[in-house]
């Protein structure tokens, strides 16, 4: 198994395990996890990022979003900007380590990619591109029903 443990742009610790096919994340005990990989200057990620405050919004007692940078060359002060420019209301991380995990997943090939992860910390849906809000939702309701 694989532990990362790397700071969010807000200061918090993200505690996450990946052990066989399971990404455990410590501080989010039964919530279902969005695990969002993105770069700031994607075009697909940045139209998503309404989409995602949405479901955030929505779904905020049993859901949490943790979107992961992976710009080697982004400061913290920048990515900061960039969620309050964009109104953010999720978790993003800003480390090396968010390298490090995407290439511990078995390499991020195109961005944005998105894990959704269960209560068991099981992949229940990975998402390659841009997707419909309807889509993620109809998933994180089948998790929810689960």
């Amino acid at each position: 198994f694989r532990r990362v443990l790397f700071r969010s742009t807000n200061d918090g610790i993200i505690n996450l395990k990946l052990e066989n096919e399971k990404i455990i994340l410590k501080d989010y005990p039964n919530k279902i996890v969005l695990l969002n990989f993105f770069t700031t200057w994607c075009p697909a990620c940045k139209a998503e990022i309404p989409n995602l405050i949405q479901l955030q919004n929505s779904y905020k007692n049993d859901f949490v979003i943790i979107s992961v940078v992976l710009e080697e060359m982004k400061t913290n002060e920048q990515i900061k900007n960039f969620i309050k420019e964009s109104n953010i209301n999720y978790e993003v991380a800003n480390a090396p380590e968010c390298i490090e995990l995407a290439r511990s997943l078995g390499g991020i090939k195109s961005i944005p990619t998105m894990f959704l992860i269960d209560r068991n910390n099981d992949v229940f849906q990975k998402y390659v591109g841009l997707v419909p809000t309807e889509m993620m939702e109809v998933d994180i309701k089948k998790v929810l029903e689960k």
